[in-house]
């Protein structure tokens, strides 16, 4: 997220190298995790298979979150205040251990 944050802001007026150069036409899917397509075509032509940066899965609900202002975020400050509550591995029956993935955007 950190080196995400640092490419775009090095190209707020630029197109980005690569992502840049695709016709906004074109509907795609990426493996990738990076928001750089998305921020070149848009949401609706962008799909994440693996799922991105922008979401995480709470796991004791099962609900697919997003990361609030994920270009302003600040990944120590969301394991703090996010991942960290929401983690618990400290019971033996793992059936009572609570734990947050970061998505697969399958889940």
């Amino acid at each position: 997220m950190a080196k995400q944050k640092e490419v775009l802001a090095a190209h707020v007026d630029a197109k980005l190298p690569f992502y840049g150069l695709i016709p906004k036409h074109i509907r795609t899917i990426t493996l990738n995790y990076t928001a750089f397509l998305k921020q070149s075509l848009g949401d609706a032509q962008t799909i994440y298979f693996y799922g991105g940066l922008g979401d995480y899965v709470r796991m004791d609900t099962r609900d697919l979150l997003p990361v609030d202002e994920i270009l302003k975020c600040d990944p120590a400050q969301f394991i703090q205040d996010v991942v960290a509550p929401n983690v618990d591995v400290g019971h033996k029956d793992i059936r009572q251990q609570r734990h947050v993935i970061l998505t697969d955007g399958l889940t």
